[in-house]
């Protein structure tokens, strides 16, 4: 069975045993979805953006970032999609550091135009590519994903594009 994007049901999903925050540019919005999608059907719980009622409703800056804590708060790992776009965000970096003040661990998912990491995401997990997506659902769901599934091959093609290909990965 798949799993949801935790705010398209209710607001309460503390029962719920992993959740996890999709935190990326507003720029890199196409790739976040497909990653986000790739995650409920792995069976993932997730919090994405863009399926949240409460933050496209929201009308102040005040109200946004009542929305986001709330997905923080809900959230019990944070995914990060790194990007030269998420490089120069503001949110990113804030959302990141909420996750990192919570303690719930955080994991990023480096995409192929970004050269080299910046100090503050050392504690992270670095998924260089799509085989470390693939094991970052095992390890978070139990569950080894075949390789080549049907429901995940037009994701895993358009993630495969934009995430960074197995490579040593340095820091700044």
């Amino acid at each position: 069975m798949p799993g949801t994007n935790m705010f398209s049901i209710s607001r309460n999903f503390s029962s719920h045993d992993r959740c996890v925050f999709v935190s990326h540019s507003s720029l890199d919005k196409s790739v976040a979805k497909d990653v986000a999608d790739f995650l409920i059907h792995s069976r993932l719980d997730v919090y994405f953006d863009e399926y949240d009622s409460c933050l496209s409703g929201a009308i102040s800056d005040k109200a946004v970032v009542n929305c986001i804590h709330q997905g923080l708060n809900g959230s019990t790992h944070a995914l990060c999609i790194l990007s030269n776009n998420s490089l120069k965000s503001n949110w990113v970096p804030y959302e990141v550091g909420y996750s990192s003040a919570r303690k719930a661990p955080l994991a990023l998912l480096v995409l192929s135009e970004v050269s080299s990491i910046p100090e503050f995401y050392k504690l992270a997990t670095v998924i260089p590519d799509m085989r470390g997506l693939r094991e970052y659902v095992r390890q978070l769901t139990g569950f080894q994903l075949l390789e080549k599934s049907a429901s995940f091959s037009l994701a895993d093609t358009r993630i495969a594009k934009v995430v960074s290909s197995a490579r040593t990965m340095s820091y700044h």
